[in-house]
């Protein structure tokens, strides 16, 4: 069995969490209720027990390629949905996002989740489960615990892009193109950390809408808050992107003004050779009678004349700063 699957018990009547290995732990769905958590790729090695759940592995494998392909589905015995979370809380320096693909079933007695990575949001929800009280008194709570989890996930993940982004837009002296494509990096990765909690909140409002015994008052509350979560996800992924707009805005303009700048200095020293050419276009016409040609001196003059009109030019484009 997988080292990341495991399951969960909880006594309502004890308050006691207790966790199992897959392989020791006949379900008693009479006294207990249970999460069960489950490895995507390894989902043949849990056929028994999937099967006493009246289910199979290709439950599981619906689109599982497909990055934005999500859904909520309402079976027989419960309600199956596929969401993304992150698979690292410790994010790194560089705003890479590791996201998963994760599956929540979720019955009166159980809820299961399989993801296809280790999900930053089922390990501290689960170590945190097993080192305190149990606040969990049914399936559909620990659902909406699982979820709020997740979010928090997604904004750490969305401050650390907001101090990326900040700092980029603090020190424009190194404006590249490397920058320009970092923060259009930046931006894809927040348009579609908000996409992810679009999902989440429209699952939340489905799951207030539901009239079962599962949506107690406590799930009530625990939603409520989760659906304001969700929000405040949205609206820093917004200012994010305000503030990657006027980055990338200002960055533009900078990349304008240094190529005008260059324009300018190659337009002015066009200019100081354009007197030149038509000096030596004059003297290339082939006449007959050009008395410059025979004079002795003629090659001098018109040389000092050509370095008299550059540096005479180049006085007058000095004291006016176009040099």
């Amino acid at each position: 069995m997988n080292a990341t699957s495991f399951i969960i018990q909880f006594d309502q009547a004890s308050k006691q969490v207790t966790q199992y290995t897959l392989d020791n732990i006949p379900l008693d769905f009479s006294h207990y209720f249970y999460w069960i958590h489950l490895d995507l790729n390894h989902l043949e090695n849990s056929s028994t027990l999937l099967s006493s759940l009246k289910l199979t592995p290709d439950t599981f494998k619906i689109n599982r390629k497909d990055e934005f392909f999500h859904f909520f589905e309402e079976m027989k015995d419960g309600i199956l949905l596929k969401i993304k979370c992150l698979t690292d809380q410790a994010i790194k320096l560089d705003g890479m996002l590791h996201d998963a693909s994760l599956y929540i079933y979720m019955t009166d007695h159980y809820c299961l989740t399989v993801s296809d990575k280790q999900s930053s949001a089922i390990t501290r929800l689960k170590n945190e489960l097993l080192k305190t009280i149990n606040p969990i008194t049914s399936p559909m709570l620990l659902l909406s615990f699982l979820l709020h989890y997740i979010i928090n996930d997604f904004l750490d993940y969305l401050l650390e892009l907001e101090r990326l982004s900040d700092q980029i837009d603090l020190d424009f002296r190194h404006v590249s193109q490397f920058t320009y494509k970092k923060l259009l990096t930046i931006k894809r990765r927040v348009i579609k950390i908000k996409r992810y909690t679009a999902v989440i909140s429209d699952i939340v409002m489905r799951l207030s809408g539901k009239t079962s015994g599962l949506v107690t008052d406590p799930v009530h509350d625990a939603l409520r808050d989760l659906m304001m979560h969700c929000q405040m996800v949205k609206t820093e992924a917004d200012v994010i992107r305000d503030v990657i707009k006027s980055s990338l805005d200002a960055i533009n303009n900078s990349l304008m003004t240094r190529m005008n700048e260059t324009m300018r200095v190659l337009t002015v020293y066009a200019l100081l050779f354009m007197p030149l050419t038509v000096i030596t276009g004059i003297y290339g016409m082939n006449f007959q009678y050009m008395p410059e040609l025979s004079w002795r001196y003629g090659y001098y003059v018109i040389l000092g004349l050509m370095v008299l009109t550059i540096a005479a030019m180049f006085y007058v484009f000095k004291k006016r700063r176009w040099l």
